[in-house]
């Protein structure tokens, strides 16, 4: 019962974060995502296992070739851990911005090697970041072009 427990709050957890568990299986191109993942992704039901190019087809296309090629070298034992973001496209047509950290799995007795990867949706922290980006570059062109917002004159 206690485990079963613990699951239910790390489920709860990865909900309130925006963020899931994938496995990369090397050995047989497959993915591994956790009941998040496919929430994140805008899939409509939760996948035990699913070939690793239907994962690699919802990742942005721009992106793709970047995330696939450091998975197919695998994380250097050095580093110990990859950091990486990438954009997915949804199935509604959505793009999704992905920070994705994870590491090296040798495998065991029980489990294939591959990549053990934690994906955390970021979208609104990165739109909130360029707010105000975006509002000073859009005072730098009124000042440029002149035009000012109009002050309102205190009556005397």
């Amino acid at each position: 019962m206690r485990l079963a427990s613990r699951e239910r709050q790390l489920l709860l957890a990865e909900s309130i974060a925006h963020m899931g568990a994938v496995t990369f299986d090397i050995a047989t191109a497959t993915v591994r995502p956790s009941p998040q993942i496919a929430a994140i992704f805008g899939w409509p039901d939760p996948v035990e296992e699913i070939p690793l190019q239907a994962f690699l087809a919802a990742v942005h296309e721009a992106d793709r070739q970047p995330l696939s090629a450091k998975r197919s070298r695998g994380v250097p034992k050095a580093a110990g851990r990859y950091r990486q973001e990438f954009r997915i496209m949804r199935p509604d047509g959505s793009v999704r911005i992905i920070w994705s950290e994870g590491f090296q799995d040798d495998g065991a007795r029980t489990a294939a090697a591959g990549v053990v990867a934690i994906c955390q949706d970021v979208t609104d922290r990165r739109m909130a970041e360029r707010q105000p980006a975006q509002s000073q570059k859009m005072e730098g062109v009124g000042q440029l072009t002149g035009r000012r917002r109009p002050r309102l004159q205190q009556p005397r």
